[in-house]
């Protein structure tokens, strides 16, 4: 409907674009809640592998800074692996 011809184009876009993102995070969530309901009923099993925890969050918080997000934060991260 936000598409059809004789609507405001850039409005139309602007409301599509929040539909569309929406529609992915709720699609995330439910995809979760999925993986939880199949770990709980043992249809799958996770591995167990070691996990730099010091580099995830390193990498994550320089995500973070290539998003405008993080611009007016200062995130100081004092980790080393383990």
């Amino acid at each position: 409907m936000l598409q059809r011809k004789g609507a405001d184009n850039a409005m139309s876009q602007h409301w599509v674009g929040i539909i569309r993102r929406q529609n992915q995070h709720l699609s995330h969530i439910v995809n979760d809640l999925l993986d939880g309901s199949r770990l709980l009923a043992r249809k799958i099993t996770l591995e167990k592998i070691p996990l730099d925890l010091a580099g995830c969050v390193n990498r994550s918080v320089e995500a973070l800074f290539l998003t405008e997000r993080a611009a007016v934060h200062i995130i100081k991260v004092d980790a080393s692996p383990v």
